[in-house]
């Protein structure tokens, strides 16, 4: 049940995040954006976004880091920083 709250939550984040940073990864040169992809090995899980745009962290984005980094086994979340 843990898990499943866990997924929907990170697919309501994920789709609130999408369109805006799907454009500005476009064109990085133009916008400054940042982004990263990561596939994690032991959960299939896959993550293209951008964390950055002219050098301001976007909070939301390393929260999705943040879960994506998390132990595997036992769920813990850190932060990174």
């Amino acid at each position: 049940r843990s898990f499943l709250h866990t997924m929907a939550n990170l697919a309501v984040a994920g789709a609130a995040l999408s369109h805006a940073p799907a454009a500005l990864a476009a064109h990085p040169a133009k916008t400054g954006a940042r982004t990263l992809s990561f596939a994690h090995t032991h959960t299939g899980e896959n993550l293209r976004f951008v964390y950055a745009v002219k050098g301001e962290y976007i909070p939301e984005a390393l929260k999705k880091l943040n879960y994506l980094l998390r132990d595997h086994h036992s769920g813990q979340i850190g932060r990174m920083d």
